[in-house]
C-alpha cells in the first residue's frame, strides 16, 4: 500500500540533484542487496567512470542497473563520490588562495605603504 501523499514530507524539501532521495535508494540498496560474492558486478574502471566521466559510458545499457541491485557496488561508488568531493574541496581552496606572485605584490604593498605615508607626512 503506497503511503498518502504528504506535503511536507522530507522528498518534497530535496534540492536539485534529489540528494535525499539519492541517499534513500542507497540506504535501501545497501540494506536490501548484499552481494558478497560480487556476482555481475561492474569493473573497478567502470565504477570509477561512472562517478568521475559518466558521459563515457552508454547508461543506458542494462548492465547499469545493476548498481540498484548491488551493495557493494553501491558502496563502492559511495566512496568515489565521497573521493571526488574531497578533490573538488581541496581544489576550490588552493584556487580561492592567493598565488606566490600575488602574495609577495601583497606584501610588498605592506611594506611600501608606511613609507609611502612618512614622506607623505614630511611634505
Amino acid at each position: 500500500m503506497i503511503p498518502p501523499f504528504d506535503v511536507d514530507h522530507e522528498y518534497e524539501q530535496d534540492d536539485d540533484n534529489d540528494t535525499f532521495l539519492f541517499e534513500g535508494l542507497q540506504q535501501y540498496v545497501l540494506t536490501h542487496y548484499p552481494n558478497p560474492e560480487r556476482l555481475d558486478c561492474l569493473d573497478a574502471a567502470t565504477l570509477r567512470a561512472f562517478v568521475y566521466a559518466p558521459e563515457t559510458l552508454d547508461l543506458e545499457d542494462r548492465k547499469f542497473l545493476h548498481v540498484f541491485k548491488c551493495a557493494e557496488c553501491t558502496r563502492e561508488l559511495m566512496a568515489h563520490r565521497v573521493e571526488r568531493d574531497q578533490r573538488l574541496e581541496l581544489h576550490a581552496a588552493r584556487s580561492a588562495r592567493p598565488n606566490k606572485s600575488t602574495r609577495r605584490a601583497i606584501l610588498k604593498a605592506s611594506t611600501a605603504m608606511p613609507l609611502l605615508l612618512f614622506f607623505l607626512v614630511l611634505l
